[in-house]
């Protein structure tokens, strides 16, 4: 999933108008490449990471390396359960595919 988001990562942050946005939520972010970058190129915005506790946990160094820290947020969860509130975008990457129609 990483090498996939640092391809994807810097596209999508370029080409999407994130700026539109105060706080954005990577649901599933995994490592926190996608979010990182989107923070990176849209510096008046802040971010939460939102994956499982196990996957979250990763995501700190992350960010810590692309100087985004003081801007994000991790936040362990499911999103079967909740998102986190607050957010005025949610992005999904490469997620909705693991799961079957019902979940």
């Amino acid at each position: 999933m990483s090498a996939i988001a640092s391809i994807v990562a810097t596209r999508l942050a370029d080409t999407y108008d994130f700026g539109r946005f105060s706080r954005v939520a990577d649901l599933g972010g995994g490592d926190g490449t996608l979010l990182a970058t989107i923070l990176l190129r849209h510096l008046g915005i802040r971010g939460v990471l939102f994956d499982l506790p196990h996957v979250a946990a990763g995501a700190q160094g992350t960010f810590d390396r692309a100087g985004v820290s003081d801007r994000c947020e991790v936040v362990a969860g499911s999103f079967f359960d909740s998102v986190p509130p607050g957010c005025d975008a949610y992005v999904l990457k490469s997620i909705l595919h693991d799961w079957d129609d019902a979940s």
